[in-house]
C-alpha cells in the first residue's frame, strides 16, 4: 500500500505498459480456454496442434489490432468506468466475429464444409475468459488505488475533508480530490436525505 501510495501521485501507467499487460492476459486466457475444453475433448491436443495454432495467432493479432484501434490501452486503469468495460465488451465481440467469419470462409468456401478452420467451441469461451481476465485486471487496480487512499497513509499531513452533498456533484469532488495531490483527504460525506444514512459511497461513509 504505501508503494502504490507513492506512486498514484507521481504519474499514470504508460499506455504501453497496459497495452502489454493487456496482451499477456489475453495470452493467457486463450490457455485457460484451451485447457477447459482439453478437459472435456479428448480429441483435443492444444496447443500443439496445427488446429490450436492457427487458433493461438489469430486470436492475438485480431485482438492486439482491436485493442489498439479501441484505444483500450490509453484509458487510465485508475479510473476504470462502465464505458472502458464497454469498448472492452465491443473489441473483443469484433475479435470474435472476425474469428467466426474467417472460419465459415475456410469451411464452406474453400473446403467445402469439410473441417473447420479453428475451434468454434474454443472461440466462445475464450471470449468470456478474456473479458473476465481484462475486466478484474482493472477492478483489481482500481480497487488497490483507493485502498490506498482509504488507508489513510501519509493522513497527518493533509487536511481531513467533508464533502456536503452526496449526490452526483459530490461524487464528482471525491473523484476529482482523489486524483489531485495528498492535500486533501477525504473522511466522508454529509447529506440531509435520512435513507443514506450508515451506508457507504465509494468506501466513504
Amino acid at each position: 500500500l504505501r508503494l502504490i501510495n507513492h506512486v498514484m501521485y507521481k504519474r499514470y501507467i504508460s499506455p504501453w505498459i497496459i497495452a502489454m499487460i493487456d496482451l499477456f492476459l489475453v495470452i493467457v486466457a486463450i490457455f485457460i480456454s484451451g485447457a477447459i475444453i482439453g478437459l472435456k475433448e479428448t480429441w483435443f491436443h492444444f496447443p500443439y496442434d496445427v488446429y490450436s495454432l492457427r487458433f493461438i495467432v489469430l486470436t492475438i493479432t485480431l485482438t492486439a489490432i482491436n485493442v489498439w484501434l479501441f484505444k483500450i490501452h490509453r484509458s487510465i486503469i485508475r479510473y476504470s468506468s462502465f464505458s472502458d468495460m464497454l469498448r472492452i465488451l465491443v473489441a473483443l465481440i469484433i475479435t470474435n466475429l472476425a474469428l467466426l467469419a474467417i472460419n465459415y470462409i475456410y469451411k464452406y468456401l474453400i473446403v467445402s464444409g469439410k473441417e473447420d478452420f479453428i475451434p468454434k467451441q474454443l472461440v466462445f469461451i475464450n471470449f468470456f475468459v478474456t473479458y473476465i481476465l481484462l475486466f478484474m485486471f482493472r477492478m483489481f487496480i482500481r480497487w488497490l488505488f483507493e485502498k490506498a487512499y482509504h488507508s489513510g497513509l501519509d493522513a497527518n499531513f493533509t487536511i481531513k475533508t467533508l464533502i456536503f452533498g452526496a449526490g452526483h456533484t459530490g461524487i464528482a469532488t471525491a473523484n476529482a480530490l482523489m486524483s489531485t495531490n495528498k492535500k486533501y483527504y477525504i473522511k466522508g460525506f454529509l447529506d440531509d436525505d435520512k435513507s443514506l444514512t450508515n451506508k457507504t459511497i465509494m468506501g466513504f461513509k
